[in-house]
């Protein structure tokens, strides 16, 4: 069996890891040019496109008198412990 040069092999495997690598690029640019042509397609309704929309009045807050600002054991209006009817 005939040894080889290590320059020579050194040589053979760093073009073979460069062919590589230029294929990896390729299959990198095929995925990111897909994923964008998906993102355009999709409904941003559906996408979560939720940062350029506004919600109803009251969304995300609590209502005028839905939240009791009393502390607790207060009585309420009405409490028949002594509530201001």
């Amino acid at each position: 069996m005939e040894e080889q040069d290590p320059a020579v092999s050194l040589e053979r495997e760093a073009d073979d890891l460069a062919h590589k690598l230029d294929k990896l690029d390729d299959h990198i640019s095929d995925a990111e040019k897909a994923a964008d042509r998906r993102r355009e397609d999709l409904d941003p309704a559906v996408a979560g496109d939720w940062e350029d929309t506004r919600g109803t009045a009251g969304q995300g807050e609590d209502p005028q008198g839905a939240v009791d600002d009393r502390p607790s054991g207060s009585p309420t209006p009405g409490d028949a412990a002594g509530g201001d009817d």
